[in-house]
């Protein structure tokens, strides 16, 4: 599988934490992520080396931004130097995939041919026992398909 994203690890542990949270409620979280998109021997990848969060309306089947959250997001994209390259957000107990609304907000918010959509289960475990999580780019219409990513680590 071609890679797609590059997640740094801090900003996978921030968004895996965000997650472990609010899944103590049983609700889902949500965050962005903000990097740069780079090319390499004509493929397409993003290097998310941030993440931004803010105040959130949550449940179990649902997240979204409040209203009053925005002046801090746009804060910390601004502070951040680079590009919102794709969002982050859980389904706890569910698994990974894209809701119908999860593709909906995709076209809508992250229509970019570079933006990566994650989505991470805090319940629930991959074979390398670490939490599962998954990425995801719109193909054609309402469809999807999966991403190939990394972790990787700064260095110092």
């Amino acid at each position: 599988m071609v890679l797609e994203a590059y997640v740094e690890e801090s900003v996978m542990r921030q968004a895996e934490a965000l997650a472990i949270e609010a899944g103590k409620k049983g609700n889902e979280s949500m965050g962005l992520l903000i990097g740069s998109v780079a090319r390499h021997e004509g493929n397409t990848y993003v290097i998310a080396d941030r993440f931004a969060t803010a105040h959130n309306s949550e449940s179990p089947i649902m997240v979204r931004f409040e209203n009053d959250a925005f002046p801090d997001l746009a804060r910390q994209i601004n502070s951040a130097n680079g590009i919102v390259v794709g969002w982050i957000h859980s389904h706890p107990g569910y698994g990974c995939f894209l809701s119908a609304t999860d593709i909906s907000t995709q076209k809508k918010y992250f229509n970019e041919t570079f933006s990566v959509a994650f989505v991470i289960d805090p319940y629930k475990r991959d074979e390398n026992g670490q939490i599962l999580k998954r990425a995801f780019k719109l193909t054609n219409g309402n469809n999807y398909r999966e991403a190939g990513f990394a972790v990787y680590h700064k260095k110092a």
